[in-house]
């Protein structure tokens, strides 16, 4: 629950007794916005009607959840920033509408931020650049795979191919042609370079440079000239651009909080956290509708 040690807990002297609706109580402040106990609880009760969650790790994803609407307030025009005018009548319906309201400034904010990094390339190739054991291409294997539709014409295939590579030579211009005749389609070919564990075919065969034994596969007699196994190498930064974007990403939103933290700093109420704590623990709290 706390963020390099910024979060804090206060006792308000005078905090005593809780006002006759609690929902109203401050749980927290942001900076200098507050938010009440009725607002987490709406939330809290929301998250865990979809998945379990403990109350500390709600509040750990509310407050930044609420660090970035801070952020978006501060910097945002008025205009996105309020609450439509019907959202007070119902305690609820103020809560989702400024749901509502949260999700569009979050995406203003996310938009700006992600098309920032999209568009920031050098920062992209230092990122690629800081991290030389990240963006690896593990072990693969090189081969060609020949599907052919009957044993025969499988058997006929490999033995031409082994020939070939045993004497360095070249197939023939046309291989289906070759082996078919009269426009039969009796084989195919496809060309594939695949790491372990992503296709099921070229696990079944050794990982070693030759040829493997016919398969049926299927409903194919199938077979694999492995021209090589590749070892494990770095991509280079065009073939890593997708992964280097997204870990950049995550680096530049961790790096974001850890500055909204400072710049906002965040105080629980304490005795308020923990009534909260308390009225959690109860059978029918979830389901309840009063604090």
């Amino acid at each position: 629950m706390m963020r390099n040690g910024k979060m804090k807990f206060a006792i308000p002297l005078l905090f005593l007794l809780f006002p006759a609706n609690a929902s109203d109580t401050v749980l927290l402040y942001i900076g200098r916005h507050e938010f009440t106990l009725g607002e987490f609880t709406y939330v809290y009760r929301k998250n865990n009607h979809y998945a379990p969650q403990t109350p500390e790790k709600c509040l750990q994803a509310f407050i930044d959840y609420k660090l970035k609407i801070v952020a978006a307030l501060e910097t945002l025009p008025d205009s996105l920033c309020k609450y439509n005018a019907h959202c007070s009548e119902h305690e609820n319906a103020r809560y989702l509408c400024g749901e509502r309201r949260d999700g569009c400034l979050l995406a203003e904010i996310d938009r700006k931020t992600i098309a920032g990094i999209v568009a920031d390339t050098v920062g992209q190739f230092n990122f690629y650049r800081q991290h030389p054991k990240s963006f690896r291409l593990q072990k693969r294997m090189e081969a060609t795979v020949y599907h052919c539709n009957d044993r025969k014409t499988a058997i006929a295939a490999l033995k031409i191919i082994r020939n070939k590579n045993e004497k360095n030579g070249r197939l023939p211009n046309n291989l289906l042609s070759f082996f078919c005749g009269g426009g039969r389609v009796c084989m195919d070919t496809v060309r594939l370079i695949v790491p372990k564990g992503v296709d099921a075919l070229a696990d079944k065969v050794k990982w070693h440079k030759g040829i493997s034994n016919i398969l049926e596969w299927n409903g194919k007699f199938v077979f694999l000239d492995v021209h090589a196994i590749l070892p494990p190498a770095r991509k280079t930064f065009e073939e890593a651009r997708g992964e280097v974007i997204a870990a950049y990403s995550e680096e530049t939103e961790r790096r974001r909080m850890e500055t909204l933290s400072r710049q906002y700093p965040v105080t629980v109420v304490e005795n308020v956290w923990q009534r909260f704590l308390s009225a959690a623990k109860r059978s029918d709290f979830l389901a309840s509708v009063h604090l």
